[in-house]
């Protein structure tokens, strides 16, 4: 059982948004399920078999179709270094964190997950620390993300690559960088539900379905779907984990070239991030209960994403490849957040403030990359070259509420669930002069 739970607190703005875009959703699903079922997908006449999933399956330069139902060691590099090779090949410090591993963990945030790999975290979501340095959030198929809470039920693969190679990733850091691999389609039919619920009723539904739709022509279509449903109550007070997310890809395989696009929704509910007290000794202070969070009713945030993904693939000859790769991504955060701060052990109060915490990102991402082996002699050589393009604009608006003020609370007794917090409508509006914090990268 994960020590943060969930307690259901829908509002009603929120719940009548989510209902709208799940019933999209559910459409598009339902269409592509459909679609591995009807008359076109039927093999066209002299075609061959669907592969099966002990099959050998060609596979791009580019990247490992799956780790799924392969254990807990990958033997090669999922995306790493720009090229599908053997790791034992690679003279690099790397880790590949495979799907069959994550599952049986049982963790969906990153920082939990890369716990198993050597890497630490300095909040628990998409937070990274390599080699005692913070880095920047994990790329998605080679595409910056950075949103700081996601879910990895459409994630394949984790590969943490050490050290100073990661330069082959814009804005990577000295320390080192993490991939994520997402979840493609494969030649043969899988479908899978699982559910999950702990102690504390936390309940988890996951969808994953994927598979060959059929042929026009020379073209192949397949089909990948990944969907995860969270809910339930809590084992901390007032706090929430709740997640919504859906991810469809359809693939067209076109002689040597193949052609993927993907759409990507997440929408998690959780707290801003931990905030209990550690004493000078440096133990977590439970005089409260091991059960309170700080954390009065309603200050959950809410995170939301959506993105487009577009991935082509193309075989020039037996031995050079190309790939080129484009994403949007639109995030958006809001919600109240109160911040528990000036401990004083002695006279055993700490003072409480509340904050407005609204973030909105754009971010558009695009690489391109060859590769190639080839031969100097009797000398068998690998190189690769590429480019990547990315632009982000981000929009903070971090408010104070002066209506809250600064209140004093017992740490051994707060009795969070008699405090109001205040409304996000409360705070000045976020068009307000000077009530925006803008950041431009690219």
């Amino acid at each position: 059982a994960r020590s943060v739970q969930t307690t259901p607190n829908n509002t009603m703005n929120l719940f009548f948004r989510d209902s709208f875009l799940k019933s999209r959703l559910s459409i598009i699903f339902a269409a592509l399920l459909a679609a591995s079922s009807s008359a076109f997908s039927q093999s066209s006449p002299g075609g061959t078999a669907a592969a099966t999933p002990d099959e050998t399956v060609v596979l791009s330069k580019f990247e490992v179709t799956t780790t799924q139902g392969k254990g807990y060691v990958a033997t090669n590099a999922a995306t790493g270094f720009k090229t599908n090779r053997e790791l034992i090949k690679i003279p690099q410090s790397v880790t590949v964190i495979t799907r069959d591993l994550i599952e049986d963990i049982g963790a969906t945030k990153t920082s939990d997950v890369l716990q198993y790999a050597g890497a630490s975290q300095f909040f628990r979501g998409e937070s990274i620390r390599l080699r005692g340095a913070r880095t920047l959030n994990a790329y998605m198929d080679d595409a910056i993300e950075n949103v700081p809470y996601s879910d990895n039920v459409n994630i394949d693969a984790y590969e943490v690559i050490r050290g100073p190679a990661g330069v082959l990733y814009a804005n990577a850091g000295v320390a080192g960088v993490v991939l994520k691999s997402t979840k493609k389609p494969l030649p043969y039919s899988m479908q899978r539900v699982t559910f999950s619920i702990n102690d504390w009723g936390l309940y988890r539904g996951e969808v994953d379905s994927t598979g060959p739709i059929g042929t026009i022509s020379d073209a192949k279509f397949s089909y990948r779907v990944a969907a995860a449903y969270q809910d339930g109550d809590a084992y901390f007070k007032n706090v929430e984990d709740k997640v919504f997310a859906a991810h469809p890809t359809l693939q067209v395989d076109f002689k040597n070239t193949t052609v993927r696009v993907a759409f990507d929704y997440v929408d998690i509910t959780g707290i801003a991030g931990a905030q209990n007290f550690v004493t000078p000794d440096g133990k977590l202070y439970t005089g409260a209960g091991r059960d309170e969070a700080y954390y009065p009713k309603g200050v959950m945030e809410d995170h939301t994403q959506v993105r487009q993904r577009l991935a082509v693939l193309h075989r020039i000859s037996q031995n050079w490849e190309v790939k080129f790769s484009a994403s949007h991504l639109h995030y958006e955060r809001g919600g109240t957040n109160v911040l528990p701060n000036d401990l004083n052990l002695a006279t055993g109060f700490f003072n409480l403030r509340a904050r407005r915490n609204y973030q909105r990102l754009e971010n558009w991402v695009m690489n391109a990359d060859v590769l190639g082996n080839y031969k100097l002699g009797s000398i068998a050589n690998q190189s690769a070259a590429g480019f990547t393009v990315t632009d982000e604009y981000n929009r903070a608006a971090f408010t104070n509420s002066t209506a809250f003020g600064v209140r004093a609370l017992p740490i051994a007794n707060p009795q969070l669930g008699n405090v109001v917090a205040p409304l996000l409508s409360s705070y000045e509006a976020r068009t307000a002069l000077g009530s925006w914090t803008n950041n431009r990268r690219a």
